[in-house]
């Protein structure tokens, strides 16, 4: 029996007397592209749980953002840029 309640997939938290634990559980996907062409074809598209996705090349940008200022001014209409929430990690000190 485990000691905190899990869902199989998704989150689930348990107050404690001093700590509130919040266990996530989930499944990582990966697509095989050649599973899937020899699939497909017996699939219709709208069967297909797939979508495409733009996404920036941060470490591409960066270089045009250096190295090629007029394009990166020109490129930089097209998307937004905002502070990161910062990210800490806290770990208690073992006591001696």
């Amino acid at each position: 029996m485990p000691f905190l309640e899990t869902k199989e997939e998704g989150s689930k938290t348990v107050n404690t007397k001093h700590r509130k634990i919040t266990v996530k559980t989930g499944f990582t996907r990966t697509l095989d592209g050649t599973a899937l062409n020899k699939i497909r074809k017996n699939l219709t598209e709208e069967m297909l749980p797939l979508t495409v996705k733009e996404v920036l090349d941060e470490k591409r940008l960066r270089h045009y953002q250096l190295n090629e200022p007029d394009f990166y001014r020109e490129f930089s209409r097209a998307f937004t840029t905002k502070p990161s929430k910062p990210n800490f990690k806290i770990v208690p000190l073992e006591q001696k």
